[in-house]
């Protein structure tokens, strides 16, 4: 079949043994934890700490208990939509984060 495609001037059909080019795959949102931050640091400061890296699609600094916003806890969880697997591995390399 191929050879006949051939012949008439037609590019042959790709067969399933060919591998196919892939898009890069953009790696799945992060939720990360931030701890140690000062009781001044706000979800602002965090969200601009990780922009480099991607879209911050979530940030929470925690405030302590009872109290509203304006001040920090010492923790916060950001989720990242990073650029991409490099973006992602440097964020990850530059801040000492842990998984959540």
């Amino acid at each position: 079949m191929v050879a006949e495609a051939r012949r008439k001037g037609a590019p042959p059909a790709a067969s399933a043994a060919e591998p196919q080019p892939q898009a890069p795959q953009q790696p799945p949102p992060t939720r990360l934890f931030l701890g140690g931050l000062a009781p001044d640091t706000s979800a602002a400061d965090v969200a601009a700490r990780f922009a480099p890296f991607g879209r911050v699609a979530a940030c929470e600094a925690v405030p302590p208990k009872g109290e509203g916003e304006g001040a920090c806890r010492g923790f916060a969880y950001v989720t990242l939509e990073p650029k991409d697997a490099q973006s992602l591995a440097r964020c990850l390399s530059l801040v000492r984060v842990q998984r959540d």
